[in-house]
């Protein structure tokens, strides 16, 4: 008790005196969210998603929900590489390269990233579609 008083005196926030209690009680689980939010701070994801992550790790009440959203953040990251790796992205235009870079940076789980990428090629798709039926208009009107 005398240890988790320690700790918790030195705290400077509400969060702070709860990590010190949670590192005297739980040392093992604590221990282990140190090291997933290392894990996650070198993966090579979006500053905001890394926040993230740490955030739930820290929320996180077992080593298997810590173990889990580490899982998330790798598949985050390979769906995020994936992604750039994909050739369709190289017939992006600079505007939708720009869109998709966003999408990427600003999803915080991979079903958010699938998501908004997949809205970006549906857009893509509607707008080559909407300038081929207009190319053929006029080329219609050209002939008459």
């Amino acid at each position: 008790m005398d240890e988790i008083l320690k700790n918790a005196s030195v705290a400077l926030t509400k969060h702070d005196a709860q990590r010190a209690v949670l590192k005297t009680s739980n040392n093992e689980l604590y221990e282990f969210q140190e090291a997933a939010k290392e894990e996650i701070e070198d993966l090579d994801l979006f500053a905001n998603q890394k926040e993230n992550f740490k955030n739930q790790v820290e929320e996180a009440e077992t080593i298997e929900e810590v173990k889990e959203i580490v899982e998330e953040a790798k598949e985050l990251l390979k769906y995020i590489v994936d992604t750039k790796m994909d050739p369709k992205t190289y017939s992006l235009t600079e505007e939708e390269t720009e869109n998709l870079e966003e999408a990427l940076s600003t999803a915080l789980t991979k079903a958010e990233a699938e998501e908004a990428i997949e809205e970006l090629y549906k857009d893509k798709a509607e707008k080559e579609a909407a300038e081929k039926a207009e190319a053929e208009e006029l080329a219609k009107a050209k002939e008459a």
